[in-house]
């Protein structure tokens, strides 16, 4: 399905400016250096990815970022800071009726994008709904809710809470679920899930807290 770029909810993304200002004190030390010609050939996520991995793997990767030089410490800093979340995937998984009862999965997966273009990490849920379609939603399960993430200077630290579902008014459930992520010296960064799921079955989530 074609991915669509939402804008960053507020409340749960740090600035992008006072992300890069501290990016610049987070990582600072030497590695190898690399000529402007080669350099300005290479791809600029691989050249991100690559400066990030020899950041992280250096002996003392907080001194590592001084010997970056100008061009390499900006192409660092664009990979590595958050811009906006991205839908993945949002589709119905799977769909069984039993002996009057009507079960269905559903879920999404959100990406957050860097200034770069790379996504930094990704975060889904998945839940089991159930009930008669058009009529009532008998009841409402996450199956599943976590995260991941490829990028060297990033981890993901599993569930924020207990991720969860419940029923609210005119017929309709909602599931929520959050997941934490960080970056080496700064601060935890949380992301959700928040789905409303409608008496027609339909589930419709968000990325907002």
């Amino acid at each position: 399905m074609r991915s669509k770029v939402l804008p960053s909810p507020k409340g749960n993304i740090t600035d992008a400016k006072s992300f890069t200002y501290r990016a610049r004190f987070l990582l600072v030390g030497t590695i190898g250096t690399h000529t402007p010609v080669a350099f300005a050939k290479e791809d600029p996520i691989k050249a991100g990815e690559r400066i990030s991995n020899e950041v992280m793997s250096a002996p003392n990767p907080e001194t590592a970022i001084n010997g970056l030089s100008q061009a390499e410490r900006e192409t660092f800093e664009l990979y590595n800071t958050p811009s906006d979340v991205e839908t993945i995937e949002t589709e119905t998984l799977q769909t069984a009726t039993m002996a009057n009862k009507y079960c269905r999965i559903d879920g999404v997966t959100f990406g957050q994008k860097a200034i770069l273009g790379n996504t930094l990490y990704t975060w889904w849920q998945r839940v089991e709904i159930c009930g008669n379609p058009g009529v009532q939603i008998d009841d409402v399960r996450i199956l599943e809710a976590g995260g991941e993430t490829k990028t060297p200077t990033w981890s993901y630290d599993g569930n924020a809470n207990t991720p969860t579902a419940y029923a609210t008014t005119g017929g309709q459930w909602t599931s929520r679920s959050s997941e934490s992520f960080s970056q080496t010296r700064l601060n935890r960064r949380t992301e959700c899930v928040t789905a409303t799921i409608v008496p027609s079955g339909e589930y419709r989530a968000t990325s907002t807290c």
